[in-house]
């Protein structure tokens, strides 16, 4: 399910349970499937959501269209959603990618890899991460290739989570820790270093211009990018799989078993949304800001 939660309430000085209004879209309102793992929305708009089995459903804020493997998808398994300059329209599958363009041609590219991430490089070379390492392209016609000058990350051994770019370089989260590369001296950053866990699945910079990195099962770790110190580490029990900071300087994160956790700042307090609330599910997989400041979170089987 997706869900838009309105922001209408302020969040009280301490971690409890707060009410919130919400506006459900699920499969009785069109969506293609209620585990809804990517989301993405477009220059022109639409909301693209990518679901596990029923392939990608792009909402136009009336209705949703569905694009699956009859229309030339790859797989219906959707982990990643992406629009480049060009305003093409890439998305990540469990057995490789597809590119849309003018929102309607769908030309799929099976693969040996699942994508779970795609990001543009400042060159204009799109990166593919993937279960067996970083590969790039020019063009959806180019065959991927693997990315020269990464270091140890370039490894087929290593799984790319997730990407974060800055402009220090691109930040990417593996099964082996967090890397930032497309810069002179690429940096690694592991539990050698810091992090309490190499297991990293998102990033978002706060209001302090901090770096906040998602370690499941070890909570969230905060980086100093300029000296590259941890500086801090918050809900150290939980799963985070996901990172957005709102348009008030708050910043959000889903987790995998205790629905949705907000952290005020200012009061430096946390607070809880979670089913008790209304939340359909606890197991939150990504969270969007929209052009109209709406928070998107999208949620594994949430509406079922």
């Amino acid at each position: 399910m997706i869900l838009r939660i309105l922001l209408c309430m302020l969040l009280v000085a301490e971690l409890q349970a707060q009410p919130y209004n919400f506006l459900s879209y699920s499969v009785a309102e069109g969506l293609a499937q209620s585990q809804v793992y990517a989301l993405c929305q477009d220059s022109r708009g639409y909301l693209w959501c990518g679901t596990q089995g029923g392939g990608l459903s792009r909402f136009d804020g009336l209705d949703f269209q569905t694009f699956s493997s009859a229309n030339g998808l790859p797989s219906d398994f959707i982990n990643a959603i992406f629009e480049d300059s060009q305003k093409r329209i890439w998305v990540g599958t469990n057995a490789g990618y597809a590119v849309i363009e003018q929102s309607q041609y769908c030309a799929g590219f099976k693969q040996t890899y699942a994508v779970n991430a795609i990001c543009e490089t400042a060159e204009g070379e799109i990166w593919l991460g993937t279960n067996k390492g970083i590969l790039a392209c020019k063009s959806p016609t180019d065959s991927p290739l693997p990315v020269e000058n990464l270091g140890e990350i370039a490894s087929t051994s290593y799984t790319v989570h997730t990407f974060f770019p800055t402009k220090n370089g691109i930040w990417v989260g593996t099964n082996r820790g967090a890397y930032r590369v497309a810069t002179t001296t690429p940096i690694a950053l592991t539990t050698k270093n810091g992090l309490r866990s190499n297991l990293v699945t998102a990033f978002a910079r706060d209001v302090e211009n901090r770096l906040w990195i998602a370690t499941p099962g070890n909570g969230i770790v905060i980086l100093d990018e300029d000296w590259l110190k941890v500086v801090g580490t918050h809900l150290q029990a939980l799963y985070p799989n996901c990172l957005r900071l709102d348009p008030t300087g708050k910043m959000w994160v889903g987790t995998s078993n205790e629905g949705l956790f907000i952290f005020d700042s200012n009061g430096q307090s946390w607070s809880q949304v979670n089913e008790n609330q209304g939340l359909p599910h606890n197991h939150i997989r990504e969270i969007l800001l929209d052009r109209n400041d709406q928070m998107w979170v999208a949620t594994s089987g949430g509406g079922m």
